[in-house]
């Protein structure tokens, strides 16, 4: 069984969110959406449809809102799917990204990420867009979790946690080329400041977890 949990915020991304449910429907078994924005009026609900489940936050947990909601989903959970808001797998994404966590069993596989160097050694960070978690490891990773500050960046926070852990993460592919958040933020955002406090908050975690 496949539960997909979707951390949402961003009125103006539901219309994306309905498309994701619609491309998710022949592969996910079960479909939460972790609302931290305003509760979804009618309009929203009938366009979302009633296949999913919407756990209404309690405040604006950000990203970390994928790791709240890890504790609504069904029991009998084999994997579960963390999408992004802001994107639409091709279909066969889910599919993909089960084989290869079939290959190599407690393991991470992600369709987005990257090798930082650390210490000498290459870090595999998967970035939580879309990837693919079994239950028992998640739940490893997840006992260690605080919601508070170190788990802000929660992409580098899990992938530096599961490599302490020694759960391996396997991805596809590298995404900035590809980022479009969906605003129209894509080419007004500061890349370079953002990519240089991204290296200096994975150095941080790397040495305090």
């Amino acid at each position: 069984m496949i539960s997909c949990i979707i951390p949402h915020y961003y009125h103006t991304r539901i219309p994306t969110v309905a498309r994701i449910i619609v491309s998710l429907e022949a592969d996910v078994d079960e479909i939460l959406i972790w609302n931290n924005d305003a509760p979804f009026d009618e309009a929203a609900k009938r366009l979302i449809g009633d296949r999913v489940r919407i756990i209404q936050a309690s405040h604006n947990y950000g990203c970390q809102g994928r790791f709240a909601a890890v504790k609504h989903i069904d029991a009998r959970t084999k994997y579960v799917l963390f999408h992004d808001n802001d994107l639409v797998a091709k279909p066969g994404s889910v599919q993909l990204l089960r084989i290869i966590a079939e290959k190599y069993p407690g393991d991470i596989a992600a369709l987005f990420g990257e090798h930082r160097p650390f210490g000498g050694r290459a870090i595999a960070l998967s970035f939580g867009r879309f990837e693919l978690i079994p239950r028992p490891s998640l739940d490893r990773i997840l006992a260690t979790w605080r919601n508070d500050e170190t788990s802000l960046h929660d992409d580098f926070w899990l992938s530096i946690t599961a490599e302490k852990l020694g759960i391996q993460r396997h991805f596809i592919r590298f995404p900035i080329k590809n980022f479009h958040d969906g605003l129209g933020f894509t080419n007004q955002w500061p890349r370079a400041a953002w990519l240089k406090e991204r290296r200096r908050i994975f150095e941080h975690l790397m040495r305090i977890l």
